[in-house]
């Protein structure tokens, strides 16, 4: 195998074998009759960037890639659900990995041709942007892997999604003391049999990603997932009184790596899970470290601002896709029970055999009543005085 350099060699010779190609500071021409053998030798150098720099990183992609397929197979074949959506770039690098890793390498090695960097900031910010590439898709196709898992585990009897920004949702301004409030009727569920892994980029309210009906026993309860908030723009009116409730808060520690779970005898109380007033408690966090290099002392951090702001009540969890070590379990002891499941299905599985089984049990022999008293005194200290009014 050619070093990367060596492959650059390669494509400048061509383009100087091919005058018609022109690649100057302000411009690139790559003629018809000799544009597929360009790319075929700029992909080469692109290639070989790859796997001298980061082979290592690249191969433990694949296999994240391959655990993904496989329970996304398995997961259609044994439940409900019967497709999944993903935007573009998780579609292309769960199917075609080996196209999708040299993409952060296309810019920056046309400024090297164009003299617009030389060798040594081209190395550098290729590099940058390739462990960039690697620390989102590790992160996202981790946190879709679990989410696939649980939903195989329950067995789910319906599936249904909220969509906040639909067009029938009715939407008004009212000017109330001097200040004018954006407001949104709670939307409705639609029954699916597609699940998507596709969010809104900036929510008018956040609702779950997805709903899941699930029998215990000969009850019927609902599940509810939310990942990624982001601030919503409205709020909301006749949110459930028998949810928990607490001030929405950006600086509660919420990122991109947990899961937040809430569970409801009534699928109507999860059509909102925050508006820009409230944010419903969750019964379950799970918080996720997807690979080695992440920062423990963080992601304790997080998990910190997390209990004492939303405080799950059914506890915080840690899922890591490698082993913990003890010092590090030691500082999270008092803030979340950490589970070590690799990529492996069993494990998964077991995990979520002895939490979210346990919790939809506790849940399910809650009374109405007992969780009506449990959780009005929390909607009450949160109250939005304006929207009372509304």
């Amino acid at each position: 195998m050619k070093s990367w350099l060596q492959q650059y060699d390669i494509l400048l010779q061509y383009i100087r074998e091919h005058p018609d190609i022109r690649i100057t500071r302000n411009a690139i021409i790559t003629p018809e009759n000799s544009r597929e053998n360009f790319y075929r030798v700029f992909d080469a150098v692109r290639t070989a960037f790859i796997e001298q720099n980061v082979s290592d990183s690249i191969e433990e992609l694949r296999n994240l890639a391959n655990a993904y397929s496989q329970l996304k197979d398995s997961l259609i074949a044994s439940t409900i659900v019967e497709s999944t959506t993903m935007p573009p770039d998780l579609i292309e690098f769960t199917n075609n990995l080996d196209q999708s890793v040299i993409k952060p390498v296309f810019r920056t090695l046309f400024d090297l041709l164009q003299g617009k960097t030389d060798l040594q900031t081209f190395q550098t910010a290729t590099t940058s942007s390739i462990n960039a590439y690697i620390q989102y898709f590790t992160s996202t196709v981790f946190e879709k892997w679990i989410l696939l898992g649980m939903i195989k585990h329950l067995k789910p009897q319906e599936l249904f999604v909220i969509p906040a920004d639909a067009q029938e949702n009715h939407r008004i301004e009212r000017f109330i003391q001097q200040e004018t409030f954006r407001i949104i009727e709670p939307p409705k569920a639609i029954s699916t049999r597609t699940l998507s892994f596709i969010s809104e980029p900036e929510p008018l309210i956040i609702t779950p990603d997805f709903v899941l009906q699930i029998r215990i026993g000969n009850r019927i309860s609902y599940l509810a997932v939310r990942t990624g908030f982001r601030y919503p723009s409205h709020c909301t009116v006749d949110l459930p009184q028998m949810a928990s409730w607490v001030k929405t808060n950006m600086n509660a520690g919420i990122g991109k790596s947990e899961i937040m779970v809430y569970f409801d005898s009534r699928l109507s109380n999860l059509s909102v899970i925050a508006d820009n007033k409230r944010m419903r408690k969750p019964d379950i966090c799970i918080k996720y470290l997807s690979e080695k290099s992440e920062d423990i002392n963080a992601c304790v951090e997080d998990i910190r601002c997390i209990n004492d702001h939303l405080n799950p009540c059914m506890g915080t969890y840690l899922i890591s896709r490698n082993p913990v070590n003890i010092e590090s379990q030691n500082n999270l002891l008092l803030f979340a029970k950490t589970f070590d499941t690799g990529l492996d299905q069993i494990r998964l599985e077991r995990f979520f055999e002895n939490v979210l089984s346990v919790a939809i049990n506790e849940t399910c022999n809650l009374t109405d009543y007992e969780a009506s008293c449990n959780a009005r005194e929390s909607y009450l200290n949160t109250g939005c005085e304006q929207c009372e009014m509304i």
